[in-house]
Order: structure tokens, then sequence, then C-alpha cells
């Protein structure tokens, strides 16, 4: 059995030959690849490739697990665009190799170091009434008091709360916005499973605020409570604070005995465990751990979802920054979702919806539609193959121009935008109030509809 320090012992037996696979990549590491993803932002820069074939994709790929390269959208389906990060000192190279090649590419930006400068930079505002004011990225302490003060301000109707601890020992905390004591459907929100996403918690704690006026003015039934957890990740995204060099961090901050540390969160969930879109190596940026459920952020939000029964009728979780709504399967080989009428449908409202902010087009469809190659692992995938909860999706907010570096003044745009695309899934909970029995029975009949299959795609020696 695997022991880490810090976490206790896992209550689920592996494979042994799990095991021992994990330990093969952990022991025999590249001596480049020590640094586990840390980069050097001077001079780095973002490149959109665009590969006409595939032999000019596989050329790309193999520059996957280089340490100078960081890839965003390698799978994506949308068009045949994918986006890397490329530190300086390979950028040359790689470049002539893109030209050798005949593979067209485009600087999106052209010195990452000066938007990270620019994102860290504070708007001045005013704070009413205690809340965050939205004028920079906070820390993790901010943000815990923040919600923290938002329960003292509002206690007959928000709460706070802490579904777990993470790997080094801080609480992951949430809001909820109920009224009275019975238990109805509930709207969850999550974000910051990603330690780079800065926006994706401030987005959602910018929900936090609009929900609770929402709820005073009266605009949304009291019939539904909302649930949102704006970090789910506070370690890793403590951790991508700390430096520049750190500053693409994806992971948690695990320590598994290898020379790199962290997984994926978002790739540890029990479904398709291993698959398409995760990692065996612990050095990568997609390693799903050393087995299913073996992260403690991943236990507390599985946790959280069966304290719940089958309540939670929508599950959003928020990352950046691909302008999408993606909603299961991320495994390729399950049969489509019995709601899936139902899931596009709201991800065509709700774009529609954001649509008319300022007009960002989100683009929608189910992960394995949009992603070469699917995702596994996922919370989506696994909340709704569990019946836990009866619609997920993945809201991936917008960043073309920027990627992972938003600048602190997009973050009330982007909230705004978002936040109408988050009403279209609260009407839904809103809509569904009164028949939450049936609702209830229908989420516990989609396990034997779509049954749960876990670990589809064990990696093998």
């Amino acid at each position: 059995m695997v022991h880490r320090t810090g976490v206790r012992k896992p209550t689920v037996d592996i494979p042994m030959d799990k095991i021992a696979y994990f330990f093969m990549f952990a022991v025999f590491i590249p001596a480049d690849s020590t640094s586990g993803r840390l980069h050097s932002l001077d001079r780095m820069q973002r490149l959109e490739i665009i590969c006409s074939n595939d032999s000019q994709y596989e050329i790309l790929r193999s520059y996957e697990n280089h340490t100078d390269f960081e890839f965003v959208s390698c799978r994506h389906n949308f068009d045949n665009h994918t986006e890397v990060y490329v530190a300086a000192n390979s950028l040359d190279s790689f470049k002539e190799e893109l030209r050798t090649h005949s593979i067209e590419f485009n600087v999106l930006n052209d010195n990452i170091a000066e938007l990270a400068k620019n994102q860290t930079s504070r708007q001045k505002r005013e704070i009413p009434n205690g809340f965050y004011d939205f004028g920079h990225f906070p820390s993790y302490n901010e943000i815990k008091s923040h919600l923290q003060q938002l329960a003292g301000i509002y206690g007959n109707f928000v709460h706070a709360f802490s579904i777990g601890k993470s790997f080094e020992g801080r609480d992951i905390m949430g809001i909820k916005i109920i009224s009275g004591i019975k238990r109805k459907p509930i709207l969850l929100i999550d974000g910051g499973i990603h330690a780079r996403e800065w926006i994706a918690p401030t987005t959602a704690l910018y929900a936090i605020e609009k929900f609770i006026k929402a709820r005073i003015q009266g605009q949304f039934s009291p019939d539904i409570d909302i649930y949102i957890i704006p970090l789910l990740n506070p370690d890793g995204y403590e951790y991508s604070r700390s430096s520049s060099r750190a500053r693409l961090w994806r992971k948690n901050r695990s320590n598994f005995g290898s020379t790199c540390l962290g997984a994926d969160l978002n790739r540890n969930f029990d479904i398709g465990w291993g698959g398409a879109g995760a990692s065996s190596n612990p050095c990568s940026s997609e390693f799903a751990g050393v087995y299913p459920f073996s992260e403690p952020e991943n236990q507390a939000l599985r946790d959280f979802f069966k304290s719940h029964g089958h309540l939670i009728k929508v599950y959003l979780n928020l990352h950046s920054y691909m302008t999408s709504i993606l909603y299961p399967w991320g495994v390729q080989n399950l049969s489509s979702p019995y709601n899936s009428e139902t899931l596009n449908k709201l991800s065509t409202e709700a774009a529609v919806a954001m649509e008319t902010y300022r007009g960002t087009r989100y683009n929608f469809g189910s992960i394995r539609d949009v992603v070469k190659g699917g995702a596994t692992g996922s919370s989506i995938d696994w909340s709704m193959a569990t019946g836990t909860s009866y619609a997920s999706f993945a809201f991936e907010l917008p960043g073309k121009a920027y990627g992972f570096f938003a600048p602190a003044s997009e973050i009330i745009p982007i909230g705004e935008e978002s936040f109408k695309g988050f009403m279209v899934f609260a009407r839904f909970v809103e809509s569904i109030s009164s028949a939450l029995p049936s609702f209830i029975e229908n989420s516990r009949i989609q396990e034997d509809v779509i049954p749960l299959k876990t670990n589809l795609s064990y990696p093998r020696p």
C-alpha cells in the first residue's frame, strides 16, 4: 500500500500492478523533468499552432512532455488550432522545427512576463458592505476571510462551511445561500480546481455577491439552495502565486515520493481514471494521481456530493480559458447521457444569455466531441455517472487575448457575463423544485441507464 506524508492511509484496494507502474515513473524520472514544470516567464511566448494533417499534429505532440513547453489545448476539436506556452530558451529551435515541417503558427503573446506583471496590478475600488472589491486577484486567506465576513453580515441566509482539508491542511471553503432548514434542490458551483486559472475563483466569488443580492431582491425562488466553493485547490493556487516561475502550476501539491509534486485534481475522479487526457508521469501537468481519489481535495468533494444525496440538480465546474460550456462524457466508451437533450438545451440558453452582455460567443458540446480523444477522470463525468448530480458542466471562461493572465480589470466584466449564464441554470433548478421527488428518482435511474464504468483505461507497463 502507498503511503504519503500528511495523508491518511487509503481506504480502497489498488491493484498492485498500478502501484508498480506509478513507481516505475516515480523512480526513473529524467533529470530534466525534476523541475515539475516550473517556467521562467521572462520572454516566454504563447503560440497558436495550426496543424493541417495528422503527421504535423504528431510532431507537435512530441513536445508535450518537454519541460520548456506547457500545452493548453492540444486536443481541441473546434478547429485545428493548438496553444502552447514556450520557454525562451526553446523558442528559436521550436519555431525552426515548425517552419521545417511547414506548420503554421502565430505569436499570441510575445512576453508572458509582461502579462503577469499587469495581472497583479491592483485596481482601486470602494468596498461596499465588506464585500471583496474585485480589484485584484485575492490570496487564499483573503478568500477565506471574505466568505466568513459574508456569513457574518447575512447570517440569516448565508453560511460559510468547509468541505474538508487540502493536502497542506487548508480548509476548502464554501458559501451556501439558503432559506429555512428544509433540504431543497441545489445549484452547485465550484472553481479553482486548476491552480493557474485565477479567473475561476474570482468569478465564483462574484457569483456569490450577485446571488446574495438576487436573493435579497427576490429575483429567484427561495425553494432552491445555492452552494459555491470558490477554490477547490487552495495549495496549488497559493503556490502559483508564490513566484513567477510557479505561475503556470496546474496541480495540487501532494507529495508521492517523486521528485515532482502534485496531481491534476480534474483527472483524479473515479471515472475512466488514467485514460485519455491524463498522464502516469508525476512530472506531467496532467498526472492523474496514484489511484482514483488519491487526493484529499477529491475525497472532500466526493463526500460533499454524497452527503447531499440526489439534491444537486446542476453542477458547474469553472475553468479558463476556452470560452466553452462542456458536458459529459469525456470518457469515450460510454453511451450518451439519457438527459443529453437537456444538457444541450441548457448550454445553448446559457451561451445566448452571456453573448448579450458584450458579444462573447461561447462554444458548447460534450467533452469528447470537443476535445480530441476525450478527457477522463473529471468531476463532471463522475458526478453525473454516479447520479450525485442531474446535470454537470465544465464552464470554460473566456481569455483568448491573455490566456491564463487575465488582468484584474477583467474580473468584473467576466463575472457579470458569466452570471447571466449562471442564472439560466438557477432558473432550471427553480423550475424543477416543485417536481423534486420525480427528479430525485430520475437521478437514481441514471445509474441503471448509464452504468458507472470506472478504471476504464488504467495505464499498463
